[in-house]
């Protein structure tokens, strides 16, 4: 993963710290329009995440524009959503199939990409500090310093550990994802086959869907308060639903975890907006959750994370020929709808009212696919239009 020369010494066109959906996307872009580019990720390995893995058919031209065909990397496809809570109970058809896909095969794909149009990439190495001088940046990491005319962050839910990087929070960061990847028997594929199940409760959500052949992903999102009054063992989600929804008994019966334990990541900022005005460095660009963290329950982080990255990298790569920067005007009106639109029905889902939102769904078919429509990200060409 590392070229034979000192590259402490080079000063790079961009450093992207982190090697996930945005920073590969971002990698890819800027190392495709010739830009001398490294990529740096903390962990040994391109790794697993708290993610509900589905990819909505936004996301589908972010991922051919890297030449990345998820079809051809195993993906399932999903056609429609069945959604349960209390004893209400609807089901909303995609108006286009959506895919269910690991993200270590995902992101082991996108970040492939980025190496072959040049990029160099270094994992296993933690980022300790940034600092600024004479007009471009300095990362220090645990095995050496780099020095780049320009940054992307790209560090997922949180903050690089000993450097601040976020402007605020919201109200919802105290949220907590739980996931299991699971082996299903045959009953539980054929039970779950091309939908996702969304599972709605006071105080958080779960969702299922084929991600392998017989591989499936439940992964779910409760508050603090619902942790806590479940001993703070989130392994207790899996248990909660089984009593709670008798419906999905045989299909959660059917699963069993490749793992002793559930992945976790806590403090999930759903909700955050970076403010426009928050990075103030020509030479500094946020990405994927580090701008917009999107509240889980509408499947559209993955397309903003490469939404995100594709558009830092168009619009890095003009600055650096000396066009003006517009990317913080472009994201806002890239996603300020689905924001909305993901924030109502993350309040909507959590709460007490979530059987009335079901039933009215069922009741009048048109609200559901309102929101799934709301919270669309904009396609690829929209981007690159608005970079023309």
């Amino acid at each position: 993963m590392r070229t034979a020369h000192n590259e402490s010494h080079d000063v790079w066109d961009s450093i992207v710290i982190g090697a996930g959906l945005a920073g590969s996307a971002a990698a890819y872009h800027l190392a495709q329009r010739g830009r001398r580019v490294l990529l740096l990720e903390r962990e040994a390995t391109i790794h697993p995440k708290v993610c509900g893995e589905v990819i909505r058919a936004e996301a589908l031209p972010y991922l051919l524009a890297m030449d990345v065909d998820v079809a051809a990397l195993g993906a399932q496809q999903l056609t429609r959503a069945r959604c349960l809570a209390g004893s209400a109970r609807t089901t909303l058809l995609f108006p286009t199939p959506a895919y269910g896909l690991s993200r270590v095969t995902l992101d082991t794909a996108c970040s492939a990409r980025a190496m072959a149009v040049g990029t160099t990439l270094h994992l296993g190495e933690t980022v300790h500090a940034i600092a600024q001088t004479d007009g471009a940046y300095d990362i220090t990491t645990s095995h050496d310093t780099y020095r780049g005319r320009s940054i992307i962050l790209a560090t997922g839910k949180h903050d690089l550990r000993s450097v601040q990087t976020r402007a605020t929070r919201h109200s919802l960061r105290g949220a907590v994802g739980i996931k299991w990847h699971c082996q299903a028997t045959h009953a539980a594929v054929a039970e779950l086959g091309n939908t996702v199940w969304m599972l709605a409760f006071p105080g958080g959500y779960a969702g299922l869907c084929r991600v392998g052949a017989t591989t499936v992903n439940l992964c779910g999102s409760v508050t603090p308060a619902w942790l806590a009054r479940h001993g703070r063992q989130p392994h207790q989600l899996r248990a909660f639903l089984h009593d709670t929804f008798p419906i999905a008994r045989p299909l959660l019966d059917g699963l069993t975890s490749e793992d002793t334990q559930p992945l976790v990541i806590a403090g999930i900022p759903y909700g955050f907006f970076r403010p426009a005005a928050s990075l103030t460095h020509d030479g500094a660009y946020a990405v994927g959750d580090q701008v917009a963290t999107m509240p889980s329950v509408v499947g559209i982080g993955m397309t903003v994370a490469l939404a995100t990255g594709t558009l830092a990298a168009i619009d890095l790569d003009a600055t650096l020929r000396g066009q003006p920067r517009r990317y913080e005007d472009q994201l806002h009106r890239l996603l300020a709808r689905a924001r909305r639109a993901a924030l109502f029905t993350h309040a909507m889902m959590t709460s007490a009212a979530a059987p009335y939102g079901v039933r009215l769904c069922r009741w009048l078919p048109p609200l559901g696919h309102g929101v799934l429509h709301a919270s669309r990200v904009p396609s690829a060409g929209v981007v690159f239009a608005r970079q023309g």
